[in-house]
């Protein structure tokens, strides 16, 4: 088995997680900044950097199509091949959630 190193984070990785069909991987880290990767050749595909603190959790939906991430402040979702976030809430205490389609 060959270990690989995904470059482009400047800050503590905190978070990362595999699609569910293994072609893609998400990163957080304490920064802010969320990292999209290529699976199989193992390049930064999209990378955004949120504001607030760190992110504590990456994760893909189940389908892989969309990616959310939270940190102690917010909640980020978007679409997995998009740059562009589809929702940022900084105050989920006036939100039940959100899905996006």
């Amino acid at each position: 088995m060959r270990v690989r190193t995904l470059e482009g984070h400047k800050s503590k990785v905190t978070s990362a997680a595999f699609s569910p069909d293994g072609k893609r991987i998400i990163s957080g880290d304490v920064g802010g900044a969320i990292r999209l990767w290529d699976g199989e050749s193992y390049r930064e595909v999209i990378a955004l950097q949120t504001e607030g603190d760190g992110m504590r959790q990456v994760a893909f939906s189940s389908d892989g199509r969309n990616v959310v991430a939270v940190s102690e402040s917010a909640v980020v979702l978007w679409k997995a091949e998009s740059q562009k976030a589809a929702k940022e809430d900084n105050q989920p205490e006036q939100s039940d959630g959100f899905l996006v389609e």
